[in-house]
């Protein structure tokens, strides 16, 4: 057995988490190597002198838990936290679809308009240069008058 094994090993040698096999093979390896015996005593007498520390805290079974869990959320649900929540993401919704409408329906009056005017852009062109015409003629009633004057 190499010593990198034997170090893995010396925890569970001490715990007796080894089988016969294998604790043969690493008591042979610890009685030939020095080394690897120094460091099991350390081992060793580490582990005789440590104490196992008490916990802090009561430990609860896990059905306490949750419960106590789902008891912390239904105090902070209140009512009046409902009532307020609900009414304003409802109010919010609301407005934002009553602006997505009135934004549909401009954009749509603008397309009808704009399609109005190129199905008719005969008529429409026409009709302004009838009315540039009634200016003119306008015009020069106007001056008629001014220069009989």
């Amino acid at each position: 057995m190499r010593c990198s094994k034997a170090k893995k090993m010396m925890h569970q040698y001490y715990y007796q988490d080894i089988d016969s096999k294998e604790v043969a093979e690493f008591e042979s390896h610890i009685n030939e190597c020095a080394e690897c015996k120094k460091n099991l005593e350390e081992i060793t007498s580490l582990l005789k002198n440590a104490k196992p520390e008490a916990i802090p805290y009561r430990m609860k079974s896990l059905e306490d838990y949750v419960a106590g869990v789902y008891r912390k959320i239904e105090k902070k649900k209140s009512p009046l936290e409902f009532l307020i929540l609900r009414p304003v993401l409802s109010f919010t919704a609301v407005v934002f679809v009553a602006i997505a409408i009135f934004f549909g329906i401009y954009q749509y009056k603008g397309y009808k308009e704009e399609q109005f005017i190129m199905s008719n852009y005969e008529l429409i062109r026409n009709m302004d240069m009838l009315e540039n015409m009634d200016m003119l003629k306008d015009l020069e009633v106007f001056q008629s008058m001014t220069e009989k004057t």
